[in-house]
């Protein structure tokens, strides 16, 4: 169950979650609680995915931490830094991209 198991349980959760947020969440917050579900889904799939999870080290988990709320606040529009827009549009990092950048994070967490 822990190899296979979590990672599907994780992707059926977070598919539920979304729906039900769909039905009940309308208006001007919906984006915002949707960006945040997304993020939170993904990073909790990557930690998931990460097999060895005994890594003590704080100052590692601080920095990723860091960075992941710092991608929220670039996601949800709160922080929009003209160079890292720049550098964004040159890597070619879009929203499937910072999806992907969740997950990468998630799974370092614990790396």
């Amino acid at each position: 169950m822990k190899k296979y198991g979590w990672p599907l349980l994780t992707i059926f959760a977070a598919g539920i979650l979304v729906r039900i947020e769909n039905m009940f969440i309308k208006g001007s917050s919906h984006h915002f609680f949707y960006t945040l579900t997304l993020a939170i889904a993904f990073f909790a799939l990557g930690v998931c995915l990460q097999p060895k999870r005994k890594n003590k080290t704080w100052v590692k988990k601080l920095i990723v931490s860091f960075v992941f709320f710092l991608l929220i606040l670039y996601d949800l529009g709160a922080l929009k830094p003209a160079f890292l827009e720049k550098i964004f549009a040159f890597a070619g990092i879009y929203q499937f991209s910072l999806y992907l950048l969740y997950l990468y994070l998630g799974w370092l967490f614990f790396d």
